[in-house]
C-alpha cells in the first residue's frame, strides 16, 4: 500500500471540512489548487481521477488528493453516495511502501539545552480501503464544530484534524503484520529480558534459528537499529532511571546495567545523550527541586 510520509513537526494546517450526499448523475469537477484533498466515503463510491491515475473510492475507502495536483471526476455518481471531505495544507510529502516503515524507530529523547525539534514523520495512506468505524465519528465531530465555528472551540477543529492523523496512522499499523515486524518486537523483548548481560550474537542466532545478519535487518528495519544499537539504547534508560532515583555510583550503575568497562559506559552514555552521566544525574536532581 502506498503512503504519504509528512514531515513534522508542524502538523498539517486545516482549511477546511466538509459532508455531502451526492445523488446519481453528480460528478467531481476538474480543478487542481494547492491544498491536499482527503475524501472519505461512508456509503456508495466516487470515482476520480489524478493525473491520469483512476480511483474507484469505494464504501470505506479514502484517497488523498495531492496539492497542485489536476484531478477531476471520470465517471458519475451512480448511485447516492456519502462523503467527507478534508482540505489541509502542508509541504509536498514523499511516496513510501508501507512495509517499508519504521514503525518502531526510536527518536532519540531531548534534553534541556536543545533548541530545535527532532525531525520526525508521520504517514497517511494515499488511497486504502479501512476499517473506519472509529474515522467517521471524528469527521462527524469536525463538522459539528464547523457548522458553529467560533473563537471559542476553534482549537477543537485543529485538535480532531490531529485525532483524524492518530486514527489513520493506527490503522496503518494494524495491517503491518509481517514476518519481519514479529520477529523484531520478539528480538527487542529478548534483549529487554537481558539488557544487563554481556551481548552475544550466537545466542541470539540460537534463539531465533536465523543469521545474525538477518536478524539485524529486521530489527533495522522497524525500529532503525541494530541488536547492539538497541540494547545500547535500553541500557542507557536504566542507567538513566538510576541516576535519576539512587545514589549509586556511576560505576555501579554502568555494572547494573550490564556495561562492565565503565569508561566505555561514559563515553557511550556522553555520545547517545550528549552529557555525562554525572552531569545528567545534577540536572535530573536539580530539576526535581524546583
Amino acid at each position: 500500500m502506498k503512503c504519504l510520509q509528512f514531515s513534522i513537526p508542524p502538523l498539517p494546517t486545516l482549511i477546511t471540512v466538509g459532508h455531502a450526499f451526492w445523488k446519481p448523475g453528480m460528478q467531481h469537477v476538474q480543478r487542481s489548487f494547492n491544498v491536499f484533498d482527503m475524501i472519505f466515503v461512508r456509503k456508495g463510491a466516487l470515482y476520480m481521477t489524478e493525473e491520469n491515475k483512476e480511483y474507484e473510492i469505494k464504501e470505506n475507502c479514502m484517497l488523498v488528493v495531492e496539492s497542485g495536483k489536476l484531478h477531476w471526476g471520470h465517471e458519475s455518481c451512480k448511485e447516492e453516495t456519502e462523503i467527507f471531505w478534508v482540505h489541509f495544507k502542508h509541504t509536498n510529502p514523499l511516496h513510501v511502501e508501507r512495509d517499508d516503515i519504521s514503525w518502531s524507530y526510536i527518536y532519540p529523547n531531548g534534553t534541556d539545552a536543545d533548541l530545535e525539534p527532532l525531525k520526525q514523520y508521520m504517514y497517511i495512506p494515499k488511497f486504502a480501503q479501512l476499517d473506519l468505524r472509529l474515522v467517521f465519528p471524528i469527521l462527524e465531530r469536525m463538522i459539528s464544530v464547523h457548522r458553529h465555528f467560533t473563537q471559542g472551540n476553534a482549537i477543537e477543529i485543529h485538535s480532531l484534524l490531529a485525532d483524524l492523523f492518530v486514527q489513520l496512522q493506527s490503522l496503518l499499523q494494524l495491517k503491518d503484520s509481517s514476518r519481519s515486524k514479529t520477529l523484531a518486537e520478539s528480538i527487542t523483548s529478548y534483549l529487554y529480558r537481558r539488557f544487563n548481560e554481556p551481548f552475544d550474537s550466537k545466542k541470539l542466532e540460537k534463539e531465533f534459528h536465523f543469521h545474525y545478519d538477518y536478524l539485524s535487518r529486521c530489527l533495522k528495519k522497524h525500529t532503525g537499529m541494530t541488536p547492539v544499537q538497541y540494547l545500547h539504547h535500553i541500557q542507557l534508560g536504566e542507567a538513566k532511571l538510576l541516576l535519576e532515583h539512587t545514589a549509586l555510583s556511576i560505576q555501579d550503575i554502568s555494572e547494573a546495567v550490564g556495561q562492565s568497562n565503565y569508561n566505555y559506559f561514559v563515553r557511550l552514555f556522553t555520545k547517545k545523550v550528549g552529557i555525562s552521566p554525572s552531569k545528567y544525574r545534577s540536572i535530573s536532581r536539580r530539576s526535581y527541586l524546583k
